[in-house]
Formats: C-alpha cells, structure tokens, sequence
C-alpha cells in the first residue's frame, strides 16, 4: 500500500460532547491521508465509537482518554502521543480535506513562520449571520501578517510545539500563553490562506 500523501503530519482532535463531529471525522479518516489521527476525549459515546473504528480504518487511529478538565490539558495528552514531525490540531466543528492538509504544510515549509492557523469559513452560509462570521474571520485574521495568537485549527512542528508545551492547570485553554510564549521562544506565527469549513 503506497504512503500517504501527508504521512508525516499526525492530526489531533480534542472533543468533548461532540459525537457526530468524532463520527464525522471518523468516517472520513482515511480521506485526509495523513500518519495518524489521535483523538483526546472523556466523554463515553466518543470513547466507544472511536474503538470501534480502529480496526476500520486504514490510517492508524489513536485514543487517548483524559479527565475532561479542559483544553491545554487534552492537547498536553494528545501532543504527547504524536509520533509524526508536524501535527495540525483540529477542532472537531472543523472540515478539510487532504489538499488544503498539503497546501499549509507547503506553506510552513516554504515560508517564514513556524506554524500557521487556517482561516475559518462557512462555506454554505444560510443566514445572515454566518455571512456576518466570515466577514469577521476574514478580517480580523487577515493572511500572513505575523501575530501573537492563533488558535485551533493550526499546523505547527512537534519538535517546536514541545519545546513549549500546554499547561494543564489552566481550566479553559492556554493557547494564549502557548502562543505568546512560542513567538518569543521559537519564531513568527501567522495564519494562512487556507481555508477549513466551519461548523
């Protein structure tokens, strides 16, 4: 069986009460060919139907089970567990595919920045207000303009990712912390051009 197109980048998706998402992505794992999809998550009918789709994928699917005490601590676990040189981490409301997977990483690699968010549509917008959020995503997160923070979706290095860490005493999220602490430490961070789906 010939490698994957995006073999060296592992996803990881922390959820917690997003079931159809999980079974979303699950059903689609195979489709953003990449080395590995780990999902972080304490809730019971997503443990179970993760379990169930290891054996039915191709791409290797990995469970990590945490406490559900926020964030910082379930990318902590699933940073932790990633075997490939780059990860993206995924919100599970998140929708790509393994073209816009390559695009970013050929922007990371090529460009000046050591990790970079995607931009967020809703690619069908049905309501006025979702015409309203891509306008905000659009505007306040304009392309490769260097920035502090950037937050889930986003493609950045193992390797420098832990160099920084997440810290799992912080109840929510630290990706404020993370982010300004890996500009300093590590180098420029940007978001891209390359859009996922928001849902």
């Amino acid at each position: 069986m010939a490698s994957p197109i995006n073999s060296n980048i592992s996803i990881v998706i922390c959820s917690k009460d997003s079931y159809e998402d999980v079974f979303f992505h699950l059903r689609n794992a195979d489709l953003y060919e990449v080395g590995e999809i780990i999902f972080v998550t304490s809730c019971d009918d997503e443990i179970k139907v993760i379990s169930e789709y290891t054996e039915k994928c191709r791409t290797p699917i990995i469970l990590i089970i945490d406490e559900g005490t926020g964030v910082g601590q379930a990318r902590a676990k699933g940073l932790a567990a990633v075997t490939n040189a780059y990860l993206i981490f995924l919100g599970p409301d998140n929708r790509m595919d393994s073209s816009a997977i390559s695009k970013i990483f050929n922007q990371l690699t090529s460009l000046n920045f050591r990790a970079l968010a995607f931009s967020q549509k809703i690619f069908n917008q049905r309501k006025y207000f979702e015409k309203c959020q891509n306008y905000r995503f659009k505007n306040k997160f304009p392309a490769f303009i260097p920035r502090d923070v950037i937050g889930t979706p986003h493609i950045i290095k193992t390797e420098d990712a832990r160099k920084i860490g997440y810290n799992v005493e912080v109840d929510c999220c630290d990706d404020t912390l993370f982010f300004n602490s890996f500009s300093k430490e590590i180098g420029p961070i940007a978001c891209s051009d390359i859009a996922v789906e928001e849902i």
